[in-house]
């Protein structure tokens, strides 16, 4: 934080100097000896105050959640949420949310009893954002050529074993080539929300959690609930573009991705015109409007206000 008392331009430094030269002539080298080492100090200020440089980062890219039944997440991510698929790689079919977000439905078993396998970030540049989280103490996954789907990408493993992955589109690629395409469903229905806005992940320790996504990352926590009750069991990091991730270190559905919708009853009344049993929307211990819904499998999707709730 800057302080106007100190004089830390360096027309105020030669000033020091200069009247450290006077002192001198009057035998006061003592005092300026503090004087010197002050002025060598504010010098030196910028550089050991510096913040570290935000990581490259957008947004969120992806999530991805194991699936036990196809036909069934597509009837909830294709039929209530409006999510078209725009295309499938192996077992992987891509919910498109907009041009640089989807959700990717993967058949098959829970890993480790947990459905929802990892969230991804997009990075503007991998070989910028690898050694800078090196740089930092981090240990990510090696560098990769072009993946299959044609981006690149690496991962990274939070003390808590969760996965966050880094994606940098590529020209060429199965999502580049997705842009501005699959934008409404072919029967013209829209969107419950085009955009990602969070997704969750379980932690043993909260704090812990906090200060690694917070010194490591560079995140930073937002809407932290009513200051007047006690402290929430979660919160909301949010990363360099605006979205973020939910830690959470309370039992239940910690894992969960959550949409941003701007008006959270027309939200509600679409997902229920289309079959979907959403639960009744309340203001949440962030102080927003929300409401859940759940996959055939049990995946917690969640719907929110961007903003506080007038009360």
């Amino acid at each position: 934080m800057h302080n106007d008392k100190l004089p830390s331009n360096p027309h105020r430094i030669k000033h020091l100097h200069n009247h450290c030269a006077i002192s001198e002539s009057h035998n006061h080298a003592q005092s300026c000896t503090v004087h010197k080492l002050l002025a060598l100090l504010l010098l030196a200020l910028p550089a050991a105050t510096a913040a570290a440089p935000d990581l490259p980062l957008t947004g969120i890219s992806h999530v991805a959640v194991r699936i036990s039944d196809l036909d069934k997440a597509r009837a909830f991510y294709t039929g209530v949420l409006g999510l078209p698929e725009a295309f499938t790689l192996g077992a992987t079919h891509f919910m498109k949310v907009n041009d640089t977000q989807y959700i990717e439905v993967q058949l098959g078993a829970p890993v480790d009893g947990l459905r929802m396998t990892h969230i991804s970030l997009v990075t503007t540049s991998v070989e910028k954002l690898h050694p800078m989280l090196v740089a930092r103490g981090l240990q990510p996954a090696p560098l990769k050529p072009t993946g299959t789907d044609g981006n690149r990408s690496f991962r990274l493993i939070d003390p808590d074993g969760n996965i966050i992955e880094f994606t940098e589109y590529q020209p060429g690629s199965l999502h580049s080539n997705a842009r501005s395409k699959f934008v409404v469903l072919e029967n013209g229905a829209p969107r419950i929300s085009a955009h990602l806005q969070h997704a969750g992940f379980p932690v043993k320790d909260l704090h812990a959690a906090i200060e690694w996504y917070s010194t490591k990352l560079g995140f930073v926590r937002v809407f932290p609930g009513d200051p007047a009750k006690p402290e929430l069991p979660m919160a909301n990091m949010r990363m360099p573009g605006g979205d973020y991730i939910e830690l959470i270190s309370e039992p239940g559905t910690a894992q969960h991705l959550c949409f941003e919708v701007p008006d959270i009853q027309a939200a509600h009344k679409l997902a229920q015109s289309r079959g979907a049993a959403p639960e009744t929307p309340q203001i949440g211990r962030t102080l927003r409007w929300l409401f859940n819904l759940y996959d055939s499998d049990g995946t917690r999707v969640e719907f929110i206000e961007p903003a506080v709730a007038k009360r």
